[in-house]
């Protein structure tokens, strides 16, 4: 399902669909942006075959004190609250963009920077993981792999080539990351596992063991371990 206005894919794909009828079909033809996401399709033209199955129209409530309780989040008990969070909400999100892109900037060259050998092993298992996260992206939004080869004119294996060069550089960094890891010593205590895992259930509001079914204490203890030595990085970067 697709609502108009969620602007949940790329731009024109909705406004294309404005005007459409329940049982109508029609094709639309589309530039993913330069900078989207999945670099493999920036700038691609591509042509999606559209069938409208039902069209239902959202019937939205009055904006007042009463909406704000039913929003249910905790503390809020008037309109002037929920609004007040979100403010907080978007600056803390903008901060976070800030600290993401000045993370991806140090690391890009920190492995610029590196004459580590990436083993071919390790980048087809992550060129692997990529193209099976990208086509679960797809079915999300009601695309199979194969209609979008059919679509694009690609084969699996153009995008698995398109893949290879970002799994390259994320493998890397993993590398790198690790390789600092072992020259400072880096070590991770069993209570910082466990208030990892505590964050995690909280963060998801999930059940404390259900984590820790889902993410093995090697894994959680093999990232904090690259959190650290990213800090060791950082640090060394000030």
């Amino acid at each position: 399902s697709l609502e108009i206005g969620s602007n949940t894919f790329i731009p024109g794909f909705e406004d294309a669909l404005v005007g459409m009828k329940s049982g109508e079909e029609k094709d639309v033809t589309l530039t993913f942006p330069e900078n989207y996401q999945a670099e493999h399709l920036a700038g691609q033209e591509v042509v999606f075959k559209v069938k409208v199955n039902e069209i239902k129209s959202k019937q939205l409530p009055a904006l007042n004190d009463d909406f704000a309780k039913e929003v249910n989040q905790k503390d809020i008990d008037s309109l002037d609250a929920l609004k007040a969070k979100f403010e907080t909400d978007i600056l803390a999100d903008k901060a976070k963009k800030a600290e993401d892109d000045y993370n991806n900037a140090l690391l890009t060259r920190v492995v610029e920077s590196s004459t580590l050998e990436v083993p071919s092993v390790l980048v087809d298992d992550e060129t692997q993981t990529m193209l099976e996260d990208f086509a679960n992206r797809l079915q999300q939004q009601g695309f199979s792999l194969k209609q979008y080869t059919e679509i694009t004119g690609q084969t699996e294996d153009d995008l698995r080539a398109q893949m290879r060069i970002d799994a390259e550089g994320k493998v890397k960094v993993r590398l790198v990351l690790d390789a600092v890891a072992k020259a400072e010593n880096i070590t991770v205590t069993h209570e910082e596992i466990d208030n990892e895992y505590k964050t995690i259930a909280e963060t998801y509001q999930m059940d404390l063991e259900r984590v820790k079914q889902l993410a093995p204490e090697g894994t959680i203890a093999y990232d904090l371990r690259l959190r650290k030595a990213y800090d060791v990085i950082r640090e060394s970067n000030q």
